[in-house]
């Protein structure tokens, strides 16, 4: 088999889809939010963001939504239960 060198427009298309998934794959970011480790977990979505992984949430950025009808659907209950 041999191994050709992609041409031009191979990579643009390559990179554009690259961007593409970076911009619209969600992440979400699960942790304890006590306030020592709150700051690791805002850290790291601001991390992603920084590199392009623009849907990166941790449970607070859905709080300041005010119509649970848009975007990915409805708000869900992010608070945990006290038994």
């Amino acid at each position: 088999m041999s191994h050709r060198d992609p041409i031009p427009s191979e990579i643009a298309g390559r990179v554009q889809l690259y961007r593409y998934f970076k911009e619209n794959t969600n992440i979400a970011i699960y942790g304890s939010f006590q306030q020592s480790r709150k700051r690791d977990l805002l850290a790291l979505r601001d991390y992603l963001r920084a590199y392009g992984y623009l849907n990166a949430r941790i449970s607070e950025d859905y709080y300041g939504r005010l119509d649970p009808g848009t975007e990915d659907g409805p708000i869900k209950d992010t608070r945990m239960s006290i038994t």
